[in-house]
């Protein structure tokens, strides 16, 4: 039992001992000691009762902190990763108007380009927490790199599905190719996400090239679609040797 319940037990029972203190015939001296003993008991019980509610906010306030802290933390962790790129990029521009390089200047300032049209269509999903998600995903590197390959601009939350279940497809795919990605010694590892209107759904494209472990990641795909909503379909699921193609459809909600 809590302390917050017992001290609304003691509050309750020492109203009832000043009513039976009422009530009862016994004498009046007595009753007027029954009364002043309940009574002191009903206030400690509410200043219990106060208390008990005051740690319990203190305790979830503190919750929240650390949660805000670790927010936080993982958007500094972001905006330091995108310095990091900007400045590589910066330095390899430089280092072309040096060297006088224009060709390949020019080849630098396309990529870049690309690369600032894709993030734009990133910043532009329509999803918070799939944004954030992505963003972060992106970020770790360490057995693959995360493209967002968007060839036009699309608001996942004006179409008619569950923005939940977009970010819950897009996590679960996502972790299942990180996890069963194996570390490359040359070329690195590479995991393209899509997302295309098709007709009355939305299409969701994963292309992952590199090396991994082909029959656990397709024992887990398949089971991960298995035991999710019923709503998801999968249009393709193809496994190379060094190449995985996986596409699911989310229809659009009707009525």
């Amino acid at each position: 039992m809590s302390r917050r319940n017992s001290a609304t037990i003691g509050f309750i029972l020492s109203i009832l001992a000043v009513v039976a203190a009422i009530m009862l015939p016994w004498h009046i001296g007595l009753k007027l000691i029954l009364a002043g003993i309940a009574i002191a008991l009903g206030t400690l019980a509410v200043r219990s009762d106060r208390a008990a509610i005051r740690r319990q906010y203190e305790e979830k306030r503190d919750e929240l902190d650390v949660i805000h802290q670790q927010q936080d933390e993982e958007l500094l962790r972001v905006v330091n990763r995108f310095r990091h790129d900007w400045m590589n990029h910066f330095q390899i521009i430089f280092g072309y108007i040096q060297l006088k390089k224009v060709d390949n200047l020019q080849d630098t300032m396309e990529k870049i380009k690309g690369k600032m049209l894709q993030d734009s269509f990133l910043s532009k999903l329509g999803i918070p927490s799939l944004i954030v998600y992505l963003l972060k995903a992106r970020m770790d590197s360490s057995k693959m790199e995360l493209e967002i390959d968007i060839v036009q601009e699309v608001d996942l939350s004006q179409l008619p599905i569950k923005a939940e279940a977009i970010t819950a497809l897009t996590r679960t795919v996502v972790s299942l190719f990180q996890e069963h990605a194996q570390l490359a010694e040359e070329n690195p590892n590479v995991l393209s996400v899509q997302y295309c209107q098709e007709g009355d759904a939305l299409l969701c494209d994963f292309v992952y090239q590199g090396i991994y472990d082909q029959n656990q990641l397709e024992r887990s795909l398949e089971k991960e679609l298995v035991i999710s909503t019923e709503e998801l379909a999968a249009d393709e699921m193809t496994f190379g040797e060094q190449e995985a193609v996986v596409t699911i459809r989310i229809p659009f909600q009707t009525g």
